[in-house]
């Protein structure tokens, strides 16, 4: 059941960040640009760093060591997210999709990290 979740949770993220891309550099979100008050060039940087996270979350299904560093990815991604909206005075309610994300994105690093074996290296004695 755990890695049913993980993995659903990867491939909603990689539709949500490559639908969001898809939406930035077809010009389908230049009112929010505008509103944020982004460069056009910093907007197309966006949707690569989008494009590149969902990647990361796709090929994470197969290889499960890219999920956790394409989470953190994703949840720096969103931390921008939330300062662009502090920056210009946006109320709460407008970032909560970018705290559910980055929420989201933690979580599957959270579930992804046992495959770098840390959690069975965690209950040993290094001096023994």
């Amino acid at each position: 059941m755990k890695r049913l979740t993980t993995v659903g949770l990867q491939f909603l993220l990689s539709l949500a960040f490559l639908a969001s891309a898809i939406l930035k550099l077809a010009g389908a979100a230049d009112a929010m640009r505008e509103h944020l008050e982004i460069a056009p060039w910093f907007w197309v940087l966006t949707a690569l760093v989008e494009i590149v996270g969902a990647a990361g979350m796709l090929v994470g299904i197969k290889f499960p060591r890219l999920a956790a560093p394409a989470g953190l990815w994703i949840a720096a991604l969103m931390g921008g997210a939330l300062v662009a909206h502090l920056r210009v005075g946006d109320p709460f309610p407008s970032m909560v999709p970018a705290m559910v994300y980055l929420v989201l994105a933690l979580a599957v690093a959270a579930l992804r990290v046992g495959a770098y074996g840390l959690r069975e290296q965690a209950g040993t004695n290094v001096d023994q």
